[in-house]
């Protein structure tokens, strides 16, 4: 892994993904944007599980299917033992309700390989997005 890289969050995916979602156009944005940067672009293991579940249930299971096969362009982050434990630290640092396991793992990683995130999600400091 390689400082300049980018993590996916399943939101920033799925909007992408999903023309009637609340950040469709914004995710296109942020897709040229992306696709304008050297960076290398990243997706966690939990979030190819997270992403495939959430486009199942909302969309369909050929749509989940295709999505997932799509991320195969880009490099997939496997979060082994030790690294878990550290994604269950920050997970446990936080006290209000709510909070996603999978969004403790992306900052996790992010903090600590020095990485972007692409997402919408207000729950990740301004300093990790993209």
């Amino acid at each position: 892994m390689k400082i300049n890289s980018i993590l996916l969050d399943s939101d920033f995916i799925f909007a992408l993904q999903t023309q009637n979602d609340a950040n469709h156009t914004k995710a296109l944005k942020l897709e040229k944007v992306i696709s304008k940067l050297n960076y290398e672009i990243c997706y966690l293991n939990f979030v190819k599980h997270e992403i495939a579940t959430l486009i199942s249930r909302r969309i369909g299971q050929s749509e989940a299917i295709m999505t997932v096969n799509s991320l195969a362009n880009f490099k997939e982050i496997f979060v082994n033992e030790d690294l878990e434990k550290e994604v269950w630290q920050t997970f446990k640092s936080y006290s209000k309700k709510n909070i996603s396991f999978v969004d403790c793992a992306n900052l996790t990683i992010a903090t600590k390989f020095d990485f972007k995130i692409a997402s919408f999600d207000q729950f990740y400091p301004s300093e990790f997005l993209l």
